[in-house]
């Protein structure tokens, strides 16, 4: 057998083998160039399909995270703001010899707001939790106010207010820092002996002048792809550290 016949396959008909092994020195074949293309776009597609499912899940985990963090430091807030409640006490607050042109500064008022198709509640009264973001040390009974307002883009926002010796009625400022964002649900219930309340007005005959004893309080949050779908309720009942029994004006 000649070895110069087999290395350069000059008698292919004699060598079967040989000749097979010099077509394959030439390279892949097309088919199988794009068979391996095939190949490599299914797995390459299954792996970014995954790792976008993997981004987005820990995306909307993070998300709900947060949110659920915001409402829960919202709901200690609230908590903790009256905790510190100031009210008027009998008999400094008489509504038989108080001039009715002149409101209670310490008066506990809640009502509902419209904004949009939703309804949400808004809370006001005095408390000694007031704080303070300037300079200095500055103590005193302020007026917190807890309200919903609108988002640009979709959505609300609630907002907390407090005002050291505020006389005046109360407007929203955009300064107010705002606690939680995404609510979907923001309601109030006033219990009194037996009675649960929607709102309620201290300062009023309507409730015969009495402040509330206990208050519950429920925030949904949303999320910021969906701001209108609840993803995260919480839900608690305050009672409160004082209260004036209802007085008939």
């Amino acid at each position: 057998m000649n070895l110069e016949s087999i290395y350069f396959c000059d008698q292919p008909n004699r060598w079967p083998s040989c000749a097979a092994v010099c077509n394959r020195q030439g390279g892949f074949t097309l088919l199988e160039i794009l068979l391996a293309i095939a190949i490599f776009a299914i797995v390459a597609t299954t792996l970014l399909g995954t790792y976008n499912r993997v981004f987005s899940l820990t995306a909307m985990a993070d998300s709900r995270s947060k949110n659920d963090q915001a409402g829960r430091i919202a709901m200690m807030r609230i908590m903790m703001d009256l905790q510190n409640l100031i009210i008027t006490p009998m008999p400094l607050y008489n509504p038989k010899q108080k001039d009715p042109d002149v409101a209670d500064p310490h008066a506990f008022v809640a009502e509902q707001v419209s904004l949009g198709q939703h309804v949400f509640g808004q809370l006001r009264f005095a408390s000694l939790a007031h704080v303070y973001y300037g300079r200095g040390a500055q103590n005193g009974i302020a007026r917190i106010v807890y309200y919903i307002e609108s988002m640009e883009g979709g959505g609300y926002s609630l907002h907390r207010a407090d005002r050291l010796f505020a006389d005046q009625p109360f407007a929203p400022d955009p300064t107010d820092p705002v606690l939680c964002r995404y609510v979907t649900e923001f309601s109030l219930k006033f219990f009194y002996a037996d009675d649960i309340y929607d709102a309620w007005d201290s300062d009023s005959p309507r409730t015969d002048h009495a402040t509330p004893q206990a208050i519950g309080i429920q925030l949904s949050i949303g999320s910021a792809d969906h701001p209108l779908q609840t993803v995260l309720s919480l839900e608690t009942r305050i009672d409160l550290p004082m209260f004036r029994s209802a007085v008939k004006s």
